[in-house]
């Protein structure tokens, strides 16, 4: 795996910083060359002289430019692929809570806080044919589908919502999107539908108690203060405010590819998500080590794909303000990557080919002094 963080903004930005400096050096090499050209032109003694040197400069300076335009910013479009992976248990229909790894963990979860409150989905879950996964699993992949992209949208939400808090930013200057503005995305997603419901429109939730949950607090105005649930918990479910803050002008929709893409003004991020089908290969030493289960074919892992494209668009290219308002997007890609990366879980977070050796030999060794023991 390449262990360099994702840097996309930054690399066009860098970009731009190196197009300046090549344009203050082109117009000082240019005052030299133009004092050289009219050395050269005197030599010359033809019809129309003026006009031809004039279009000969000026066709060389522009290929000259268009050649190191497109050298800096001729790749607008960046993607990224991030496969992670998710354990079925096949018998007692559900997915294995993996501890330390984010994405599984937050899957198995999810889907348990949706079976409780929503029966109609857990009806569906337990009619699927487990044991017939690849002709018969279309609603097991579907449901999977839709618990990854809530993953997903909430990661985006979690982390647009911590980078503008900050004091640097001009909340003028930015655009708050909840559950009821965003209604294709929302009636696509049966997770972000329920998870994100008012309280007061949910039984279990429905109560003469106090809430209790996580709050935040805004101010309005010098001394007045007003809170917000963020989440809760309460027999056995669960309540996520849904908010998106993007920078003005931003727009979220949900493509014929059932993909999402959110559209600023300096670039489109599209979001994707691919559950398959497909198996990948977890070591057995570590199911049986780490998980506390043996393998078996009635524990297949399957991967979760993520395709993430950012698209600059050309005249954004240009600008060279306010450009601190949109950096949130590497960042972004990144944390998704440590939380979701199969690659990254096992060889950077838990870097298990140095922790195999280490639980072999304590087990060998444990193994050995029970037969002295004895």
């Amino acid at each position: 795996m390449n262990n360099r963080q994702t840097e996309f903004l930054q690399s066009i930005l860098n970009n731009k910083k190196i197009l300046i400096e090549l344009i203050a050096a082109a117009i000082v090499i240019g005052l030299g060359v133009s004092f050289i050209a009219s050395g050269i032109f005197d030599y010359f003694n033809f019809q129309n002289k003026n006009l031809i040197f004039l279009l000969i400069g000026i066709l060389l300076t522009s290929i000259g430019f268009v050649y190191y335009l497109n050298k800096l910013f001729g790749r607008k479009r960046f993607s990224k692929k991030i496969e992670g992976f998710f354990i079925l248990d096949r018998k007692n229909k559900k997915v294995i809570d993996i501890d330390n790894y984010d994405y599984s963990n937050k899957l198995a979860s999810n889907l348990k806080y949706a079976f409780t409150e929503d029966k109609a989905l857990k009806k569906t879950w337990d009619k699927i044919d487990f044991d017939d996964i690849f002709k018969k699993g279309k609603k097991f992949l579907k449901i999977i589908d839709e618990a990854s992209e809530y993953y997903l949208l909430e990661k985006l939400s979690t982390h647009l919502s911590v980078y503008f808090n900050n004091s640097k930013f001009d909340k003028e200057e930015l655009i708050e999107y909840e559950r009821n503005d965003i209604p294709d995305v929302l009636l696509n997603n049966r997770f972000l539908e329920l998870f994100s419901k008012p309280m007061d429109q949910r039984e279990s939730f429905i109560s003469d108690e106090d809430i209790d949950g996580v709050f935040e607090i805004k101010k309005k105005g010098k001394k007045k203060s007003v809170g917000k649930v963020v989440s809760s918990y309460r027999n056995g479910v669960m309540y996520s405010h849904f908010d998106l803050k993007l920078p003005k002008n931003s727009k979220l929709k949900r493509n014929s590819d059932n993909s999402i893409s959110l559209i600023t003004e300096r670039f489109t991020l599209n979001l994707k998500t691919i559950i398959s089908g497909i198996n990948t290969y977890i070591p057995h030493e570590y199911e049986k080590h780490y998980l506390g289960i043996n393998y078996s074919s009635d524990l297949p892992a399957f991967i979760a794909t993520y395709e993430i494209e950012v698209h600059f668009h050309i005249l954004s290219l240009f600008k060279t303000n306010s450009w601190q308002y949109y950096q949130w997007v590497d960042s972004f890609i990144n944390r998704i990557e440590t939380d979701v990366s199969q690659n990254y879980y096992f060889n950077e977070k838990i870097e298990w080919n140095k922790t195999y050796p280490i639980i072999k030999m304590l087990k060998d060794k444990k193994g050995t002094d029970k037969k002295q023991k004895y």
